[in-house]
C-alpha cells in the first residue's frame, strides 16, 4: 500500500504546482490541460509511494470454516502491479475531469462526452477496487478463484474439481529475459493439471530459475488436495 508521509505531502504540494503551470501560462487552455494532468499525476505519485513488502511469499493460511486460503504477496513483481494499476486508473480518471473543462473552453453536447467519461471512470474504479482470492475447500478437493468487489465477491467463481490423475507442477521460463531488474529475470507459475487443461493458482517473476518458497507451497497444496507434486516444467510446454 502507498504510504503518505510529511515527504509525499511536500512532492504532492509541488507536483500540484507544476500541473498548474499551464493555467498560469494561459487561461483558457491551461484550464483544460491542468484538469487533464492532475489526476495522472496525482496518481503517478502515488504509484511512486507503493514499496516493496518484502521478499515474495504464498502461504496457505487457514480459514474458520476449516478451508484453506491461497495468499501471495511481497516481491518486485507485486509492487509494480499495484503501481501499474494506480497508473492506469489515474490516466481512466483524467476525463472525468478534463472533459467537463475541454466543455467549458469548447462547448459539446453533454450527451457526446458524458457516457465516455463515464464509462472511463467506472474502469478506473474497477481497477482499484476488483481483487481475486483463490481458496482450497479441502473436503471437497476443490479449488476457488473468487472475484471480489471492494472485498465481496461480485462475479461467478471459477472452480476446479480436483480428479484423480490431476497433478501439481511449476511451470517456468526457459531462458532469462532481456531486463535490467534483476527480479524480472525469470517467471515461474504453479498450475493443476489434467492433460491439456490446467487451473492457474499462483505465479511470479524471480531473480532465479526457480524458488524455495513456491517448491514449499507446491508440496503443501499437493497434501491438502491429494495429488502428486511432479516438480518444474518448462513454461513453454504449456499445451
Amino acid at each position: 500500500m502507498p504510504q503518505f508521509t510529511t515527504s509525499y505531502l511536500l512532492k504532492l504540494t509541488a507536483f500540484t504546482a507544476v500541473c498548474c503551470v499551464p493555467l498560469a501560462m494561459n487561461k483558457s487552455s491551461g484550464f483544460v490541460w491542468t484538469s487533464f494532468l492532475l489526476p495522472v499525476g496525482v496518481a503517478t505519485l502515488i504509484a511512486s509511494e507503493v514499496k516493496q513488502q518484502g521478499e515474495y511469499r504464498l502461504r496457505l493460511e487457514e480459514r474458520p470454516d476449516a478451508d484453506v486460503e491461497i495468499k501471495a504477496a511481497g516481491g518486485r513483481y507485486a509492487q509494480w502491479m499495484h503501481r501499474w494499476r494506480i497508473v492506469a486508473a489515474g490516466f481512466f480518471l483524467s476525463p472525468l475531469f478534463g472533459c467537463p473543462a475541454l466543455n467549458v473552453v469548447d462547448p459539446e453536447p453533454v450527451a457526446l462526452w458524458l457516457p465516455i467519461t463515464l464509462a472511463l471512470a467506472a474502469v478506473a474504479f474497477l481497477l482499484l477496487t476488483v481483487s481475486t482470492r483463490r481458496s482450497v475447500l479441502v473436503d471437497d478437493r476443490r479449488l476457488v478463484t473468487d472475484f471480489l468487489l471492494l472485498g465481496r465477491k461480485c462475479w461467478w467463481p471459477l472452480r476446479w474439481n480436483v480428479a484423480d490423475g490431476d497433478v501439481l507442477a511449476v511451470y517456468t521460463s526457459r531462458a532469462a529475459r532481456t531486463s535490467g531488474i534483476p527480479e524480472f529475470q525469470f517467471w515461474e507459475a504453479l498450475y493443476v493439471c489434467r492433460g491439456g487443461r490446467r487451473y492457474y493458482v499462483a505465479g511470479m517473476t524471480t531473480r532465479d530459475r526457480t524458488s524455495t518458497g513456491m517448491e514449499e507451497a507446491a508440496h503443501r497444496l499437493a497434501k491438502l488436495i491429494r495429488i502428486p507434486f511432479v516438480g518444474y516444467r518448462e513454461y513453454q510446454t504449456i499445451a
